[in-house]
């Protein structure tokens, strides 16, 4: 196993593929970095990666007409950010901004979506994965809708 398979089988998404899934993916794989501030990605433009966070942490905002941004989540280390890059129209929903400094695991989407559909059981057990990953990310949005707008409303 090399080193950037090694790095994403720590991730409970990665960690559950074959090793030979994980090569795959890996394949696809390299590490980067992103300075405290540094923007990650910005609403609208193409979803072209996954980003496994190896330490750091990285706040998903929205950007309203006017006024500040709104934190909508936050993820860190063992945390994944990136579920654009498996529905089209594979675009950003949100802007990204590393809040301190991080280093993650960068898997190319475009990589890993051409490697789905040329095995269709890891394309299965990654949008399984996701999906889950999305489930949870709706759940904990709710639950911050209703912090903020308890007592208003009938």
């Amino acid at each position: 196993m090399n080193e950037t398979a090694a790095r994403l089988a720590t991730n409970a998404v990665f960690g559950a593929l074959s090793e030979k899934h994980l090569s795959v993916v890996a394949h696809c794989a390299r590490r980067v970095e992103f300075g405290l501030d540094e923007t990650v990605f910005r609403s609208g433009e193409p979803a072209d990666a996954i980003l496994v966070l190896e330490a750091g942490r990285v706040s998903m905002q929205l950007q309203p007409a006017s006024g500040e941004p709104l934190l909508v989540d936050s993820v860190g280390p063992g945390d994944i950010l990136g579920v654009s890059w498996m529905l089209p129209p594979y675009r950003w929903t949100v802007d990204a901004v590393a809040t301190l400094a991080t280093a993650s695991v960068r898997v190319d989407a475009a990589c890993l979506r051409d490697a789905c559909d040329a095995d269709p059981a890891l394309g299965h057990q990654l949008h399984r994965a996701f999906a889950g990953l999305v489930r949870e990310r709706l759940v904990s949005t709710r639950l911050q809708l209703l912090d903020v707008y308890r007592g208003h409303g009938s």
